[in-house]
């Protein structure tokens, strides 16, 4: 659970990083951004998805929504095939070592 935790929170900075202004997640106890999940997501994601929304709770002491969607806003949670049009291509190399390069 903790590894796909940490394959969200990777997939957030890229889609952060590809926006050009910056991202705000929550402000005066107030979410900014919701949680995003594909339409299929599997359970499992959508544990991931919403641990992720009980820890930036606390962080930020917001009530972050979890919804559906097609991962081209929000904070993304899932894996690049989850969401085909994303704004960057997500592919990686063969190899052992293949799944580091991001």
């Amino acid at each position: 659970m903790r590894a796909c935790l940490a394959s969200c929170l990777l997939l957030l900075c890229l889609v952060l990083s590809a926006r050009s202004e910056p991202a705000q997640l929550a402000a005066d106890g107030t979410a900014r951004m919701t949680i995003v999940i594909a339409q299929d997501a599997s359970a499992a994601m959508r544990a991931t998805a919403e641990e992720l929304q009980g820890l930036l709770g606390k962080i930020a002491g917001a009530k972050f929504a979890v919804e559906t969607g097609e991962g081209s806003h929000g904070i993304v949670v899932g894996t690049a095939a989850d969401f085909p049009s994303l704004p960057f291509p997500a592919e990686f190399k063969g190899g052992p070592f293949g799944r580091e390069e991001y």
